[in-house]
């Protein structure tokens, strides 16, 4: 279920997962939204301002990017991660994340 579905301001829901600090890199966008400048970044207020120029939902609920949450505060501790290689799947595209 999506956000919008649950009464829940997009804008308002990405601020408070940034907020309590949560890191979240993101690890799929679908090309026609956004290049894949966009892939193994790290979620922040410059990489949403980006997001949401490029005319995309900055939640990504409509499919735009997909993400891997690597630390947060309901987690003992953070992954450590290296990225890899980017892959074109046609409408989308991937980061290997090891």
């Amino acid at each position: 279920m999506h956000s919008a579905d649950l009464g829940i301001d997009r804008e308002n829901a990405i601020s408070e997962e940034l907020n309590v600090g949560f890191t979240t890199v993101i690890k799929c966008v679908e090309k026609k939204f956004l290049n894949t400048d966009f892939l193994g970044k790290t979620l922040n207020q410059n990489i949403l301002d980006k997001i949401r120029a490029a005319g995309a939902d900055v939640c990504g609920e409509n499919g735009e990017y997909h993400t891997l949450v690597i630390g947060g505060p309901i987690y003992k501790s953070s992954i450590e991660i290296e990225l890899g290689d980017i892959v074109d799947l046609g409408n989308y595209a991937v980061i290997d994340i090891k």
